[in-house]
């Protein structure tokens, strides 16, 4: 998961981790790459492809996404790159493939296969509304020949080269029911036209030759291209939608070279140019300010609609808008290595991945095309056995199984799952959620356990030092000592200690080592001046002290004395107050260990924590605070958010081990936390949500990043997850009830072939469309 907010000074941003940058040679991300697939128009396709090239013995992974036409591929340890070797394998299947990175945006656009199938599909639905009036004035045999042949070997090519390519690798794909279905149409058509008559029938409109069926093939093959046509269109917009984070940064940037300033396209720029933005400009890069200062507004990264000021000196982050200064910035980050390109990267990943039920899906298409056939050979014997006895022609026998062979084409079912991940992905990531992965949306509606961290998470996870207990001793210096040991560590509390000593302009010590214990605290190494036997804080000479700061944990285990600051200690524990111990060991000269004081902090709820507790209520989910705070601490908070299960004093493994327990007996967890301590929890919880303002660690081991730092944002996404699982089964729902209503009624003769290539093709566009209103919400 990436880590989605760093600590500026100011606000929160979306942030990268460390794990997310450039590995070097032989690494996981140097065997891994996305390709871009056209020519895909149904799940066997993707399926078909992703079965050729799971055979390539290089090939470690794959998966091939339809309605994202992508492929992601992994690969072996090698000496050379299989790239040409993968892109052979998807051209030999009849399909383009390109590396994403460079390729173009596909553009959906009106071709003229398009064009002619919608132009003969009117044509020939005239045609046979006029027939059912009892006009004589039809179309007469010769021009339903040549039209029906342009459509069937000029249209219908694509579906015979893909059909006969899927049958050259051992596949059967919705093609081969297509090829099959329009080619037994033609041909009885062909069995059936006056040959003797043909050249003496020319007017283009006149009383029509002994029948024939070449509507059926036509207006199969058209109503498919013309759903094909409205699919494509719909499925691009989703796929704008989840690749419009990246394309917000435009195409052209200023750069300034040599004290002269010029435009150069996006793709040319380098780290350590420097790029000039204008007022009302988006910065395109991740960087330094080197001069000017402007308003800047953080919203599409960070939700917070109030601008920040930024001056010299001050990061800057690409997507985010200069309001009203120039600025000239050298470029630190740029392209898909900026947060807000590695935010795009998540959406469209986790737009690509596949939730279980879509697996599934795709198990039963794997056997739906072999069974089609079945069921039309079926009801071509059956009814050809039938009308033979009768005397009668085969013909019905012929169009029966064609209606049986268009109608149950999977294209619907391939889309069903699909379409909805990619557009619940968009509208989480509009909605400032960030998902990692599709299985998250489908177990969120299951969550009946919420597992909360404390600070940091419920309250706003800025302390304030309140006291600080040292009896006997420079409450200044233990400042100091606490403060120094803390200056780099992300932990709220050390964040407090921090900025006390700098609000008190106490001037603070660089460590020489220092070492962060998850649930714990710090242990910090000072080369300063020498104790005096007087005044142990004050310096002389040179010496070695090591500083311990966290919890009683911490300083119990190196066998701290905590006696002497029992009474405050407790007194800090009935105000509800956390607390922060100091300990000191210097080394030679005694070699002396004394515990020198204890920090008291207060902290505040969030805003939205009571109304966040309250709709988890309302959904019957249980709720379980787990902190590693004091038990003081933690009760005050529970109280005043009606908690009633309150567990404190936990360590990060200890955590971990409760959402387990949880698990073990059946309950669906989810966990919300924001810190190193919580990091082996949200991995352990079944849907792991870290909020944003938090620790590296977190946002890594979570599979669900809030881009605000509101507890209230999980809300959002349990109506996403339940929205989700909604809009899932009305497709399936819709989906499979084409097929399980169609297939009877063509079977049994009640659906011409050309009504049930326009169901067909409706059936694809309901799902589609379905999927598409999720867009409108807000």
């Amino acid at each position: 998961m990436p880590n989605l907010a760093v600590n500026t000074g100011k606000t929160s941003l979306p942030r990268m981790p460390q794990s997310a940058s450039l590995q070097k040679s032989g690494d996981a991300s140097d065997r891994h790459q996305e390709f871009s697939i056209q020519g895909m128009h149904c799940v066997n396709c993707a399926q078909n492809i992703e079965r050729a090239l799971s055979g390539i013995p290089e090939i470690e992974n794959v998966n091939v996404h339809f309605a994202m036409q992508s492929a992601d591929i992994t690969w072996r340890q090698l000496d050379h790159h299989p790239e040409d070797k993968i892109i052979d394998t998807i051209t030999a299947l009849g399909y383009k493939a390109e590396p994403k990175a460079t390729a173009k945006p596909s553009l959906t656009m009106t071709t003229w296969r398009d064009a002619s199938a919608f132009l003969l599909a009117i044509i020939f639905v005239a045609d046979m509304i006029l027939g059912w009036t009892g006009s004589a004035l039809r179309l007469n045999v010769l021009s339903s020949f040549v039209l029906a042949s342009f459509c069937q070997f000029l249209l219908g090519g694509f579906f015979y080269r893909n059909a006969w390519n899927a049958l050259k690798a051992g596949f059967f794909t919705m093609d081969s029911l297509i090829a099959i279905g329009t080619s037994a149409a033609y041909a009885l058509s062909l069995f059936h036209m006056n040959w003797n008559g043909l050249l003496a029938d020319t007017q283009l409109w006149a009383a029509v030759a002994p029948h024939n069926y070449f509507e059926a093939s036509v207006l199969v093959i058209c109503f498919v291209y013309i759903g094909q046509y409205f699919e494509k269109k719909s499925t691009a917009r989703v796929r704008k939608d989840l690749n419009d984070l990246s394309l917000l940064l435009g195409t052209r940037v200023i750069i300034e070279s040599d004290g002269v300033q010029k435009k150069i396209p996006l793709r040319q720029l380098r780290p350590d140019q420097i790029v000039i933005v204008e007022p009302g400009s988006r910065i395109p890069v991740d960087g330094i300010i080197l001069s000017g200062q402007s308003d800047i507004d953080q919203s599409l990264l960070t939700g917070e609609v109030a601008p920040i000021t930024a001056q010299t000196g001050d990061k800057v982050f690409a997507g985010t808008i200069s309001l009203t200064h120039v600025l000239r910035i050298k470029a630190l980050n740029v392209g898909m290595a900026t947060r807000l390109g590695y935010i795009s990267k998540l959406v469209q990943n986790a737009a690509s991945s596949k939730p279980e039920i879509a697996k599934r899906v795709d198990q039963i298409c794997n056997y739906f095309v072999p069974m089609v056939l079945g069921f039309a050979a079926i009801t071509f014997v059956l009814w050809a056995g039938y009308d033979l006895s009768q005397n009668q022609s085969i013909a019905r026998a012929v169009l029966n199984a064609v209606s049986v062979l268009v109608i149950a084409c999977p294209c619907a079912l391939g889309l069903a799952t699909p379409i909805v991940v990619m557009s619940s992905i968009s509208l989480a990531a509009k909605q400032n959620l960030l998902i990692k992965n599709a299985n998250v949306l489908e177990s969120v509606p299951a969550i009946d356990t919420m597992v909360l961290d404390k600070t940091g998470t419920l309250t706003f996870g800025r302390p304030a030092v309140t006291d600080i207990i040292a009896p006997g001793k420079d409450t200044h210096a233990i400042l100091r000592l606490a403060a120094s040991a803390a200056q780099n560590s992300n932990h709220p509390m050390s964040k407090a200690i921090v900025k006390a000593a700098l609000d008190q302009s106490i001037p603070i010590w660089s460590p020489k080592m220092v070492q962060e214990i998850a649930g714990q605290g710090l242990i910090a190494d000072f080369i300063t001046g020498k104790t005096n036997p007087a005044n142990p804080l004050a310096e002389t000479d040179t010496i070695h002290q090591r500083i311990y700061v966290g919890n009683r944990r911490l300083l119990n285990a190196h066998f701290f004395d905590l006696t002497p600051l029992e009474g405050g200690a407790e007194e800090l524990a009935l105000d509800g107050k956390s607390m922060v111990f100091v300990g000191q060991h210097v080394f030679g000269h005694g070699d002396k260990k004394q515990i020198l004081g204890v920090i008291g902090l207060n902290d505040q709820l969030r805003p939205k924590s009571r109304e966040f507790i309250q709709s988890l209520k309302a959904r019957k989910i249980k709720i379980l605070l787990l902190t590693g705070d004091t038990k003081a601490s933690a009760t005050r908070v529970a109280q005043s958010l009606s908690i009633d299960d309150v567990q404190a004093d936990i360590i990060p493994e200890e955590k971990a081990g409760r959402i387990q327990s949880l698990k073990n007996r059946g309950r669906k967890v989810a966990m919300l936390g924001d810190g190193i301590n919580d990091a082996a929890a949200l991995a352990t919880a079944e849907v792991g949500i870290a909020i944003a303002g938090g620790s590296d660690l977190a946002m890594e081991a979570a599979n669900v990043g809030l881009l605000q730092p509101d507890p209230w944002q999980v809300m959002k996404l349990f109506q996403l997850g339940d929205l989700f699982r909604r809009k899932v089964k009305e497709n399936l729902f819709w989906a499979f009830g084409f097929n399980i209503i169609g297939i009877p009624l063509a079977a049994a003769g009640l659906l011409h072939p050309a009504l049930a290539g326009a169901m067909m093709s409706a059936s694809s566009i309901l799902v589609v469309s379905n999927a598409f209103r999720m867009r409108l919400r807000k």
